[in-house]
């Protein structure tokens, strides 16, 4: 809910920091993340990491979160 347009400005007018999730499907947000990830010119660097690993259920599951302090470089940035 926090990726919608509307939503995120919101946060942004008001002067608050937010961490958008971005999920691993396809829409323009995410693939102008990974073009901009692998920029040869300036590629991005991730301002924070964090992963987990957990064992439950029969099943591993790995959550990884980079996250980056840049917008110029995104699909409609100035929203």
């Amino acid at each position: 809910m926090g990726t919608q347009t509307k939503i995120a400005r919101t946060i942004r007018e008001r002067g608050a920091h937010d961490a958008l999730c971005v999920k691993n499907k396809p829409s323009n947000l995410y693939d102008s993340i990974r073009v901009a990830d692998h920029d040869s010119q300036a590629p991005l660097s991730p301002s924070s990491t964090h992963g987990t690993t957990s064992t439950d259920h029969g099943r591993t599951e790995v959550r990884r979160c980079r996250a980056h302090a840049v917008t110029d470089r995104l699909y409609e940035a100035q929203d």
